[in-house]
């Protein structure tokens, strides 16, 4: 509740002025006139609303200061009890799409959605679950070629709209669960054999397969070659 007291000519009268505004994009109105500035008598219950726009978020009343909150519920009753100015803050939401690619499944920890709306610097937990017959290699960002995280449940901190992805490579031969807390499984032979005791092919790390040559230019998970 918002308690505060009236100068000496306002008591007299017994009436204040009741002003919002806000900071975003978003409208906000007084309940009583549906406007955005009103006289009352002191003691009314006042009601403001907040509506923030398409693709924001309300994120809480402020005094006049615009340090000050008062409340973080959009709709919001006080008690009138002097001129007051009340400033409705909002803030634009950034998307986070999630994405997988080869064996496996992606989702949010809470959620089965794969595109949320969330407010900047908002921490978001998502998880990549492999195939059985797959590894997951990592999280990627946008068309980034190393990963932003190597871990199957990771938490993301959302800054901007941004695409996340999860890799995942096929295992070669049968899947061993070798009882890693990952649970990470291996392959019973190299890549490119048929048996647990042939060479395979070469690959490079973090890839799955051969190739004529091995260059910085060529490889997957190298963001500038020409450093190598």
């Amino acid at each position: 509740m918002l308690f505060v007291s009236c100068d000496e000519n306002e008591q007299e009268s017994n009436i204040c002025k009741i002003t919002v505004i806000h900071d975003g994009d978003g409208t906000v109105s007084i309940t009583e006139n549906n406007g955005t500035s009103v006289d009352v008598l002191i003691g009314s219950q006042v009601e403001v609303v907040a509506t923030p726009a398409v693709g924001c978020a309300f994120t809480g009343w402020y005094l006049s200061d615009g340090e000050t909150l008062v409340s973080t519920e959009a709709k919001f009753i006080f008690t009138a009890s002097e001129n007051t100015t009340l400033i409705a803050r909002f803030e634009k939401l950034f998307n986070l799409t999630i994405r997988s690619v080869g064996g496996g499944s992606v989702s949010f920890k809470d959620s089965s959605d794969d595109a949320l709306a969330f407010l900047p610097g908002s921490e978001v937990p998502v998880v990549a679950t492999p195939n059985a017959d797959c590894d997951f290699i990592g999280w990627f960002v946008g068309d980034e070629e190393t990963p932003v995280s190597t871990d199957a449940e990771y938490t993301f901190v959302v800054e901007e709209d941004i695409t996340l992805t999860a890799q995942f490579s096929t295992l070669v031969g049968e899947a061993i669960d070798l009882g890693l807390p990952s649970g990470t499984k291996w392959a019973t032979c190299n890549v490119g054999a048929e048996e647990s005791d042939e060479l395979g092919g070469y690959v490079a790390w973090g890839e799955t397969s051969s190739k004529d040559s091995y260059t910085a230019e060529n490889y997957t998970y190298v963001n500038n070659p020409a450093s190598l």
